[in-house]
């Protein structure tokens, strides 16, 4: 990370993104251990190869001052960076979020994609289960209520055949 005289300014250590997925500004640690985060817009940077190279002077950086930020900032926060490099600041008005957000975001987008893919396969195939076991009930409850059938003549013909071997038995006489 260089400035706009090619001086080092740190390393990048995040990009922020406005509501509308532009990069508006860029973190960047600095000092011994990359203690210190300064956040810089990108309007006026230039990327090659070997560095980035924002459009502000080390100066402009400097007086900016520090930026202890998480992983979003909000509109009022966002208003001061921007009010501290002299510019208004495209999409401040939404907030920042930061790549490692989005991406974090997106990652959790892709898991609730796959939670609910899984999900709905379960789901089609318990269905499929449960018509295949409501099915198999139908026939059961056929199967029964036609041995039910099968049990009431089998009784009508017992009783039938019992009247008429009582009826057989009175007319040949005591035994």
């Amino acid at each position: 990370m260089v400035d706009a005289d090619g001086q080092d300014i740190g390393k990048l250590d995040d990009v922020f993104y406005s509501a509308n997925g532009e990069p508006v500004l860029i973190r960047v640690r600095r000092g011994l251990l990359g203690r210190h985060q300064v956040l810089v817009p990108l309007r006026g940077s230039s990327v090659s190869r070997d560095y980035l190279r924002v459009g502000f002077h080390q100066a402009e950086i400097d007086a900016a001052g520090q930026a202890e930020v998480g992983e979003f900032l909000d509109a009022a926060t966002a208003a001061l960076i921007g009010s501290a490099y002299g510019e208004a600041l495209p999409g401040a008005d939404s907030g920042f979020e930061s790549s490692s957000r989005l991406q974090a975001r997106r990652d959790a987008a892709v898991a609730a994609k796959r939670q609910a893919d899984s999900l709905e396969d379960d789901a089609h195939r318990l269905g499929g289960q449960a018509s295949h076991e409501r099915a198999k009930a139908a026939d059961a409850d056929a199967s029964a209520t036609q041995a039910e059938h099968d049990a009431t003549d089998a009784n009508t013909q017992a009783g039938v055949a019992r009247r008429e071997a009582e009826a057989a038995a009175r007319a040949v006489g005591p035994a």
